[in-house]
């Protein structure tokens, strides 16, 4: 049952409660073998845990519900179990602190996969109602095992296998690898929505923590890029890389010609539209109407990304090298439904 006042593990790990009473009583009949401050500090956690566990379910049951989060969150902080989660978060949804009852509530849902499938129903209910207040992110790395951080908070390794939740507004997201490898991007976050950091980290040379142009990594060791986002690439007095610029090269004539085969396409279904519209074959119109203003659409913008990468290019060869660091530097941001490419010198 959801609402049961004690915590509820598998045999292995369910708090053993004649011990405890046992423990406790020890501790009151032996008071000379302890001063008070080594008392404290010896103390199960497993008990304490429990007994702020009952405290909280005690002022939930009242209605108390600040009193109720503060003596959940102590229960948290000492034991990480799914059953004082799922009540940490429902106390932190009845404060307005979404963000933590999303993440309680969802490390609860992980943390009990055979959950009976109404009670997993209600937590749900719960779930979905804190993240229609918060942002929900999910963040990948190309650099397994590294670590993650928003706002410099420490997410864990990746990869995370989860949803991280934020509150509306500006956040900063980076990773880091062993070495001295890390890049960061920001993103901006509305409530109740979803998307997707992406994050790159460069190699780094003999684990010195220097990138190959001669710049320091951290900071700036790395490509970062997500959905309204910057891509950040590294600022040296090495000059630009010349397997960037080659691949930026491709990239711009790659992008190019599939934006030309896109036109053609169009302007081939335009004509069978004609065809079709002169034949008064009106299904057969529609149809190839469809397809034209897809084609064209797509070419569109196909020509589009090319020239913003092939500027971004020009900018990282006449920028990107031959200053002081920190003097220039290259930057391309998606904004709207667009590229900005900005270029410091």
């Amino acid at each position: 049952m959801l609402g049961k006042s004690s915590l509820s593990t598998p045999p292995s790990r369910r708090f053993s409660r004649p011990l405890w009473a046992a423990t406790l009583a020890t501790a009151l009949l032996a008071p000379a073998l302890w001063s008070p401050a080594a008392h404290a500090a010896d103390e199960d956690p497993n008990a304490r845990a429990t007994a702020r566990y009952e405290a909280g379910q005690a002022a939930a049951k009242k209605g108390k519900w600040q009193e109720a989060y503060a003596a959940f969150r102590e229960a948290w902080s000492l034991r990480r179990h799914p059953q004082i989660a799922l009540n940490l978060g429902r106390a932190a949804l009845k404060i307005g602190e979404p963000r933590e009852a999303a993440e309680r509530l969802s490390f609860f849902l992980r943390e009990s996969p055979e959950l009976a499938p109404g009670d997993r129903k209600q937590v749900e209910v719960l779930l979905v109602e804190a993240k229609k207040k918060v942002g929900t992110l999910t963040i990948g790395v190309n650099r397994p095992n590294a670590e993650l951080f928003i706002d410099g908070t420490p997410l864990g390794r990746a990869p995370l296998g989860y949803e991280v939740f934020a509150d509306p507004g500006s956040h900063e997201i980076e990773a880091r690898v062993p070495g001295g490898g890390s890049a960061k991007t920001q993103v901006e976050v509305q409530a109740g929505s979803k998307q997707h950091a992406g994050l790159w980290v460069m190699e780094v040379d003999g684990g010195s923590g220097v990138t190959p142009g001669g710049g320091a990594a951290a900071g700036g060791g790395g490509l970062a890029g997500s959905s309204g986002g910057e891509t950040e690439a590294p600022s040296s007095g090495g000059g630009a890389r010349p397997y960037l610029i080659g691949a930026g090269i491709v990239g711009t004539v790659a992008g190019a010609g599939a934006g030309a085969v896109l036109a053609v396409l169009s302007l081939g279904k335009a004509s069978e539209g004609q065809d079709a519209r002169d034949a008064r074959n009106q299904g057969q119109y529609e149809s190839a109407e469809r397809d034209r203003v897809t084609f064209a659409n797509a070419s569109f913008y196909t020509f589009i990304g090319a020239g913003a990468l092939g500027l971004a290019m020009v900018g990282i060869a006449v920028f990107g090298g031959g200053s002081k660091e920190g003097d220039a530097g290259v930057r391309v941001e998606a904004r709207g439904n667009g590229l900005v490419v900005r270029g410091a010198w």
